[in-house]
C-alpha cells in the first residue's frame, strides 16, 4: 500500500472561517476514514468496474464516517452521484461540500450493496494536521511491517523451494526400460549412480562428483564385497527401485 493512496479524508470548504478577532481556529470539512484504491482481484469478485472503488482501511472513532456506520473493509462506490475512482477525487468532492451537509455514500459490505447517509463534520486545521502526522507515522510503520512480512515470506518460500529441490535431487531416480533392458539412475550431491540391467545381466556404475567412473559386473562372484561401502549404499537404494521393475531376465 502506498502512503499516497491512504489519506485521512478531512477536507476543507475552500475558505477557512475565523471570528471577528481573527483568532478563531480555521475549520475544515471532513469525513474521517482511511482508504485505498480497490485492487483488481477484489473488483472482479465484487463485480465493480475496473478503476472504480475504494477500500476502507480505518474509520476514525466518533467521526462522521463512524457515526454513519461505515466499517473497515467496506468498499466505497459513490459519494452522491459521483463514482469513486481515486482518493484525490474523493477529497475534491468533500471539499465542495459544507460542514453539516448530508450526503449518500454507496458501499459494498460483505458482498451486499447498500447506501449510508453521512452528515459531514468539521475539524480544526491544527487538530487535522496533528492527526495526519500521527496517521503518517502509523502508516509508515504498517508499511514497514508489511514489507518485513513479505520479505520473510519470500525468504521462507525460497528456503522451502531449495529444500524441496535438494530433497528431490537426493531422493530422485530416473528409470528407463526397453525390452530386456533397464536403467535406474540416482543423483545426489555426491555424484551419479547407475544400475544397468541388460539381457539378464546386471552392472553398477558410480560416477562420483570428484571425478572418475567405476563399473562393477554384479553377476561376478564376490564383486559386491569389492565395492566401496559408500557406493554399496547407493547400490542398495537403486536395487530398491529395481525390485518394482518388470524386465524379462531381471533378477
Amino acid at each position: 500500500m502506498k502512503t499516497s493512496l491512504l489519506l485521512l479524508l478531512a477536507v476543507l470548504v475552500s475558505l477557512a472561517t475565523r471570528g471577528p478577532a481573527g483568532n478563531a481556529p480555521a475549520m475544515r470539512t471532513y469525513l474521517g476514514v482511511m482508504a485505498r484504491e480497490a485492487p483488481p482481484e477484489l473488483r472482479a469478485q465484487l463485480d465493480v468496474a475496473p478503476g472504480f472503488g475504494l477500500v476502507v482501511e480505518e474509520v476514525e472513532p466518533e467521526s462522521p464516517a463512524a457515526q454513519a456506520g461505515l466499517e473497515r473493509h467496506d468498499v466505497l462506490l459513490r459519494l452522491g452521484d459521483q463514482r469513486l475512482v481515486t482518493m484525490e477525487q474523493l477529497r475534491a468532492l468533500v471539499e465542495d461540500a459544507r460542514p453539516g451537509q448530508q450526503v449518500e455514500l454507496a458501499v459494498i459490505r460483505r458482498g451486499q450493496r447498500q447506501t449510508l447517509p453521512v452528515t459531514l463534520g468539521q475539524i480544526d486545521l491544527e487538530e487535522l494536521a496533528r492527526r495526519e502526522a500521527v496517521e503518517r507515522q502509523q502508516q509508515e510503520e504498517r508499511e514497514r511491517r508489511e514489507r518485513m512480512e513479505r520479505e520473510q515470506m519470500e525468504r521462507a518460500e525460497r528456503e522451502r523451494a531449495e529444500l524441496r529441490e535438494k530433497s528431490e535431487a537426493e531422493a530422485g531416480h530416473l528409470v528407463t526400460t526397453a525390452h530386456s533392458q533397464a536403467r535406474v539412475i540416482r543423483r545426489d550431491e555426491s555424484g551419479e549412480y547407475e544400475l544397468l540391467i541388460e539381457d539378464g545381466k546386471k552392472s553398477f556404475v558410480a560416477r562420483p562428483r570428484d571425478g572418475g567412473e567405476n563399473r562393477w559386473d554384479l553377476d561376478e562372484e564376490g564383486v559386491r564385497d569389492r565395492i566401496p561401502e559408500p557406493f554399496r549404499d547407493q547400490l542398495a537404494e537403486l536395487e530398491k527401485v529395481q525390485v518394482g521393475l518388470a524386465v524379462p531376465g531381471m533378477r
